[in-house]
């Protein structure tokens, strides 16, 4: 998985290749958030396409990679979305999830929350489990209001391993299963 910035980032799973919640404004530039509120990005993207095209909405989603009928992969990516009893069906559908990229921010628009803040960040992954938890989506707009670093805190206090930064343009290695079905 590479780290392009914000909730971006390429994952490349066996052969296939994906992007995900692709955003490539430049530092400065303005997104609009609905409900008549907009917000300025404040990093750029590690990476620029080359042209975007349509893409369909923002969600969270489960991907599996799976190999001659062994599954490799689970990853659980949580897009724009808050804590909540729903997230319950995550690992009751999935079970062990292996790696998890986590869309953090605390993003407060009249002061209500509209993307996890450090608290709802480290319920979530007490909640997953998963092998390997990656935090994105964390500094690059002006409404973003929870740093990365809250997080981090909060996890190592309450005892939670697995969790791993990851810098805009570096690269980690995702934990592939060997022998597991």
């Amino acid at each position: 998985m590479t780290f392009v910035g914000n909730a971006t980032t390429v994952l490349r799973l066996g052969d296939f290749t994906l992007l995900t919640d692709p955003a490539f404004g430049a530092a400065g530039s303005r997104v609009y958030l609905g409900y008549g509120a907009w917000a300025r990005r404040v990093e750029d993207p590690a990476l620029q396409p080359g042209h975007n095209r349509l893409l369909p909405d923002v969600m969270g989603s489960v991907v599996e990679l799976e190999e001659d009928g062994h599954r490799r992969l689970r990853l659980y990516v949580t897009g724009d979305t808050l804590f909540g009893p729903h997230l319950e069906e995550i690992p009751r559908r999935f079970g062990e999830i292996d790696a998890m990229l986590i869309h953090l921010g605390g993003t407060r628009l009249l002061g209500i929350l509209l993307t996890m803040d450090d608290r709802q960040g480290v319920e979530t992954t007490h909640l997953i489990r998963a092998g390997l938890t990656l935090p994105i989506h964390f500094d690059d707009y002006s409404v973003f209001k929870s740093p990365l670093n809250d997080y981090l805190t909060r996890a190592r206090d309450q005892g939670l391993t697995g969790i791993q930064p990851i810098g805009r343009g570096d690269t980690v290695e995702l934990p592939l299963r060997i022998d597991r079905v």
